[in-house]
Parts: C-alpha cells; structure tokens; sequence
C-alpha cells in the first residue's frame, strides 16, 4: 500500500501534536516522495526547479501530506496563543 492512503494520526499519546513534531513528519514525507520522484523520473530535461514543482505536485495529493498542513495552521495557532496568555517577560 502507498503511504498517500495513510491518514495521518492527529496526536500522539494523546496529546496534540507540536508545530515542530508536524513539520518534522511533514519533512520525512517530502523526503520519501521526493526519493520516489528521483527514482522513477529518468527524463534529459530535468532539472532543480522541474523536480521541485513535481515533487510539489505529487505533495498535494499525498493525503497525510494535506492533513498534516491543517495540523500545523492549528499546532501554530495554538503555540502562538499560548505564548501570547504566558504575556511578555515570563518564561514557560
């Protein structure tokens, strides 16, 4: 089975995932697909910028893929409130 079938787990341990643990997946992701690309894309007329915009594209159908970028608006969006609630001067 491909991993564009996975649907991606929205929390580990039970707890909601962190901006960088999203990112960090999200990475690993474009890394296998961008290693697929690579293996089966044998054309003369490749280069850097071609293979970006494939890569990009067979992203956007990688259904984890699109999963995880709402993940990550969210994970953003709750690090930014709770960083905005510690206020200015406190450490958390």
């Amino acid at each position: 089975m491909s991993e564009e079938g996975q649907e991606a787990a929205p929390a580990t341990n039970g707890r909601p995932r962190t901006a960088q643990e999203v990112r960090d997946r999200m990475a690993a992701i474009k890394e296998q697909v961008a290693a697929d690309v690579d293996k089966k894309w044998g054309s003369p007329w490749r280069t850097a910028d071609v293979f970006d915009l494939k890569v990009n594209t067979r992203l956007t159908g990688h259904t984890e893929y699109r999963a995880l970028r709402g993940q990550l608006k969210e994970a953003e969006a709750a690090e930014a409130a709770s960083a905005d609630a510690s206020g200015p001067g406190q450490t958390t």
